[in-house]
């Protein structure tokens, strides 16, 4: 499971980095940065697989990868209890389904509802209605992040409006798990099963053995890659992070 994560990291890394508390367009461009160092780092691979041998190499990029992950759950376990809604009606002309929200992930979670706070510590927070469809993502429907009073707020109290994910101070730990995850698959849980794979069948085999094994990896890569996006609504990030670590 451990050597499936990359492929879904490359397919969703930037709704990875939004599950951490990263706004939408930042979380885009933050991806270029795994992206890249499982690009370089992937050269120091040619390098080990002679140098330090497979077995070694291997073992070892499964043991940065078992660490990576645990810091991806330090990453997004903090995002589903913090923060809390502190203020349910603060400012706010009607009550609904939103105000009874108690924390932000349940809150950005409902797609009717968006988070708006107060920074630093996101105090005076509150779960309010989203705003119309084409300004769901930047204003709330009503309250201090309305359309309508945000400019008046904003300047003095520092507001925050997030749909679709909650802020958290430790976002960053998301980008150092997922450096440090590509950092230790790239030279090692990437290409050495490829090269392992093709050296261990004899000869009047290897062709047939080598088409089943990229069968069941691609087939493997599609099941896990569709369901992602479910199995982590119903489990949550931090939870589908201890799944890969199995």
């Amino acid at each position: 499971m451990r050597v499936l994560f990359p492929l879904v990291h490359s397919y969703y890394s930037a709704n990875i980095l939004k599950s951490a508390g990263f706004d939408v367009n930042l979380a885009i461009w933050l991806s270029l940065i795994p992206f890249t160092v499982n690009f370089l780092a992937t050269f120091i691979g040619l390098w080990a697989v002679e140098a330090v041998g497979r077995t070694k190499a291997l073992a070892a990029s499964f043991l940065a990868i078992a660490v990576a992950l645990w810091v991806l759950v330090g990453a997004f376990l903090p995002v589903y209890t913090h923060p809390q809604v502190t203020s349910y009606l603060y400012d706010l002309q009607t009550t609904g389904e939103c105000t009874r929200i108690e924390n932000c992930w349940e809150c950005t979670r409902n797609a009717d509802c968006g988070f708006c706070a107060v920074e630093p510590g996101f105090d005076k927070a509150t779960c309010v209605s989203r705003g119309p469809d084409k300004v769901a993502s930047l204003f709330a429907k009503e309250g201090r992040c309305s359309k309508d009073a945000y400019g008046n707020f904003k300047g003095g109290k520092n507001l925050i409006y997030t749909y679709g994910y909650c802020p958290s101070p430790y976002s960053w730990l998301a980008v150092v798990g997922l450096i440090l995850f590509v950092l230790g698959f790239a030279p090692g849980a990437g290409p050495m099963p490829w090269t392992i794979n093709a050296e261990i069948y004899p000869l009047w085999c290897r062709s047939v053995a080598n088409s089943i094994a990229t069968l069941c990896n691609w087939a493997s890569n599609y099941l896990v890659s569709i369901s992602f996006l479910t199995v982590t609504k119903a489990i949550t990030s931090w939870g589908q992070c201890l799944k890969f670590k199995v």
